[in-house]
């Protein structure tokens, strides 16, 4: 059995539009990393009221990034908005984090949170799994998390209220003074005696397309050379609220040398989610293809020779257009030795 080490590693307080750091620790590899994001809105004068981001909190963090330095260079290991990440944690481990969102734009107080995990392992593998997909955190001679804040107290991209001509007036959690907070724990291992040679490095990240037409086989190429552990969709507005849509998306096909090899009509794919991930409810907007349902690594979608043998790899999409919407890809990778 692994044995879990769970240690408070810091805070890092809300900076408005600013960016913001803090070092993990080398000493153990990483599960992933646990935070939480609590403050206090408090909306006054004015006349209009606002609309709420359809996935605050999580969306006052525009960018959660991990990045680390070692010899032969920099390596970029996740790189997602907070509002994705929550809910790529909640589909793949089965559960949601605690959240207490905005829920009205009018005058009102209300204290908000979010317990967004960011995995930096591979999430739902068998046990006998685990142990070769956790970040090797003693590779690396700096390892950061960066999070960049959205400007809270705007009403045009604050990623709380959107619209209005109210004033917003963001401090700590349960105060009137002070500024929201975000308290990281590291989930680590610590008793694995022997480092890991040649460790497969899992990678975050995303891709977007923007989805102004209607258009019935959208074609983007994706990244070859790595295992894919899944690919999740999140179709939405780009502007305002960003409310999330199940109407965007048709059909998902994934594409090998234009063969499928995924092939999906939309609400048929979140039916599936749900049911192969128990899952209470697919959340609104999102899709994913998982090449792990039973836990095993050996389903991975393998492109590691993919660009060396003339292989493409593409998503295909039949999308029902509207202006201003936007489909994310997000993908989980699988990253061998040698190659990061």
């Amino acid at each position: 059995m692994l044995e879990r080490r769970e240690i408070k590693i810091g805070e890092i307080p809300y900076s408005g539009g600013g960016t913001e750091y803090k070092a993990l620790p080398l000493d153990y590899p990483l599960i992933g990393l646990a935070l939480r994001l609590a403050g206090r809105l408090d909306v006054s004068a004015g006349t209009t009221s606002g609309t709420p981001w359809s996935e605050n909190p999580m969306t006052l963090i525009e960018r959660i990034r991990i990045f680390g330095s070692k010899q032969g260079g920099a390596v970029e290991i996740v790189n997602l908005d907070a509002a994705s990440i929550y809910k790529l944690a909640h589909i793949l481990r089965g559960s949601a984090g605690d959240i207490a969102a905005v829920a009205d734009g009018s005058v009102i107080t209300t204290d908000f949170l979010a317990e967004i995990f960011v995995p930096l392992s591979i999430p739902r593998l068998i046990e006998e799994a685990v142990q070769g997909s956790l970040l090797p955190a003693y590779w690396f001679d700096d390892l950061q998390l960066e999070i960049k804040f959205r400007d809270g107290i705007l009403v045009s991209d604050g990623g709380l209220i959107s619209g209005g001509d109210r004033t917003l007036v963001l401090t700590a959690y349960g105060s009137g003074a002070g500024v929201p907070n975000v308290s990281i724990v590291g989930i680590q291992v610590s008793n694995i005696d022997t480092r890991i040679h040649n460790p497969v490095l899992h990678k975050i990240y995303k891709k977007s397309l923007v989805t102004e037409v209607v258009e019935s086989a959208r074609k983007e190429p994706l990244n070859r050379g790595g295992f894919y552990r899944a690919m999740m969709l999140k179709a939405f507005a780009d502007t305002g609220a960003r409310v999330l849509t199940d109407a965007l998306i048709t059909n998902a096909k994934l594409l090998v040398s234009g063969n499928s090899r995924r092939d999906w009509p939309w609400i048929q794919l979140r039916s599936n989610n749900k049911m192969e991930l128990e899952l209470e409810s697919m959340p609104t907007g999102y899709g994913i293809f998982d090449f792990c349902p039973d836990g095993s690594p050996s389903t991975m979608l393998d492109t590691t020779r993919y660009a060396q043998i003339g292989t493409s790899l593409e998503l295909e999409l039949a999308l029902a257009g509207a202006a201003d919407n936007r489909v994310d890809v997000i993908t989980l990778e699988a990253v061998p030795p040698g190659q990061w």
